[in-house]
């Protein structure tokens, strides 16, 4: 149960058991992921890489999506 959210009071157990029951009904799908889809596009555009290569560029995109984020995380610290 949660409680003291709702104003102080807690939150309907029905609600709650409600809210659980569509969730395990239709479990949330992760969708595709921006990086696995742009290295499929790159493989059929330029043909199969070496796994190497494939898995270099993939530590690359990674490292690249970490640094952006960590500037967007600065900026907000900055910001506020």
């Amino acid at each position: 149960m949660i409680t003291g959210i709702d104003d102080g009071e807690d939150v309907d157990p029905e609600l709650l058991t409600g809210i659980y029951e569509r969730v395990r009904a239709c479990e949330f799908q992760p969708s595709a992921d921006h990086v696995l889809q742009v290295v499929k596009v790159e493989q059929m555009i330029l043909g199969k890489k070496p796994v190497c290569i494939q898995t270099l560029l993939f530590i690359i995109i990674i490292i690249i999506i970490i640094i952006i984020i960590i500037i967007i995380i600065i900026i907000i610290i900055i910001i506020s």
